[in-house]
């Protein structure tokens, strides 16, 4: 069981008196034949030089960088919760930003797939609540911390 500290939510892995995003630039394509996404995820953070973590479900997490430099950024996916999903921690760097580069699983919980039916055409309905989101992309999966997003969706 999770020990919980004043002001921690008890379904994020995501900590508010660490840095958190204060904003998501999120580039995602839509791949309807194989029900999955990928995408790149890139926060700007509110503060520098500490660890933190984000909230992952059934993600693959193919790279975590720095965009400013390039550089990688150690990173530690933990193991699945039943419930939560996994804790994705790194250390914000000096540039405040870091880009994840991942793809959901086809069984995302928060992502519906429409199937094409008698040459229709396939669809996707999103639903992340009540935490959801985190299957969509590693995101801070909480209530208590929010940021802007700006959003490129290929299909």
């Amino acid at each position: 069981m999770r020990r919980l500290t004043p002001g921690m939510d008890p379904h994020s892995f995501c900590r508010p008196d660490r840095p958190k995003p204060s904003h998501l630039d999120w580039e995602v394509r839509v791949d309807f034949d194989a029900h999955v996404t990928k995408g790149v995820a890139t926060y700007t953070f509110d503060k520098t030089g500490e660890k933190t973590s984000l909230d992952s479900s059934g993600h693959a997490i193919f790279r975590v960088f720095d965009p400013a430099t390039g550089r990688d950024i150690s990173s530690e996916l933990g193991s699945p919760d039943a419930n939560l999903g996994s804790e994705l921690s790194f250390a914000v760097p000096e540039s405040r930003m870091v880009a994840i580069k991942y793809a959901t699983s086809h069984a995302a919980s928060g992502l519906q797939w429409i199937d094409a039916k008698a040459g229709g055409k396939p669809g996707l309905i999103t639903q992340l609540e009540p935490i959801h989101a985190r299957s969509m992309l590693p995101c801070p999966d909480s209530p208590g911390v929010k940021f802007t997003c700006d959003a490129s969706v290929t299909v």
